[in-house]
């Protein structure tokens, strides 16, 4: 019974997902199967060029396991591993959660059969797709609790996610600033080539109640710098 290699790919924001992975089917299928993890400091040897080592293990394995959240089938690293294994004739299973479903799976990935992780069926066909490379029996394994384990992790990536998305607006929130002093920096060169009309379209997209002062020298313009602090400075010249 030969050992299965298997290469997962995945985000690094989602590890947890990849580590539960590994240790249930390193479990179940009691050691048979060896695993690469992409984003895994521990599967890349210390000192080893990360580059070579993925393609290294990619050209090894007998199956690609990519994880596809909403968020992860967008990143280029996922397509470019999973498009490598397609190449190789490698068997590519996308596994969906985070909002993912197999039917929405973008090019590469949609050319393989995906299933659900957070599914008991749909981890009952990984298992067995496994199962017909090692050929082997199938472990006894509860799928709904193994489901369950995996919709819990979705629901904790959940939280940690809008967390993370709430404070990146109070972040931005804190980061505005209120009645900013903007300067318009021209020259009346600009002017006097009857440009003044696109000056004023421009100033006209700024609201009325800013101090917006308009310098034309750079006496003016020194003067402005000089005492006061500016916040937004923008050119037409």
């Amino acid at each position: 019974m030969a050992k299965l290699k298997v290469f997962v790919s995945h985000r690094t924001v989602e590890a947890k997902f990849a580590d539960l992975l590994r240790v249930r089917l390193s479990r179940d299928f009691i050691g048979i199967v060896k695993f690469f993890i992409s984003t895994d400091v521990t599967s890349v040897p210390a000192g080893s060029q990360w580059y070579a080592q993925v393609i290294s293990e990619l050209q090894a394995a007998d199956m690609l396991l990519a994880l596809c959240s909403n968020e992860a089938v967008g990143q280029p690293w996922i397509n470019y591993e999973a498009g490598g294994a397609c190449a190789r004739g490698v068997d590519v299973i996308p596994l969906c959660y985070g909002g993912m479903v197999p039917d929405h799976l973008p090019v590469p990935l949609a050319m393989s059969q995906g299933v659900m992780l957070t599914d008991e069926k749909g981890l009952q066909k990984l298992y067995e797709r496994i199962r017909e490379k090692i050929g082997c029996d199938m472990p006894d394994t509860d799928f709904r609790a193994l489901a369950d384990e995996f919709r819990n992790l979705e629901r904790e990536l959940n939280k940690q996610l809008a967390a993370e998305t709430a404070a990146s607006r109070r972040q931005n929130a804190d980061s505005i600033v209120q009645d900013p002093h903007v300067l318009c920096v021209s020259s009346q060169q600009y002017l006097d080539l009857g440009l003044a009309n696109e000056l004023q379209t421009v100033l006209d997209h700024f609201p009325k109640n800013l101090q917006h002062e308009i310098v034309t020298t750079s006496h003016e313009l020194f003067a402005s710098l000089g005492p006061q602090e500016v916040n937004v400075v923008h050119i037409a010249a």
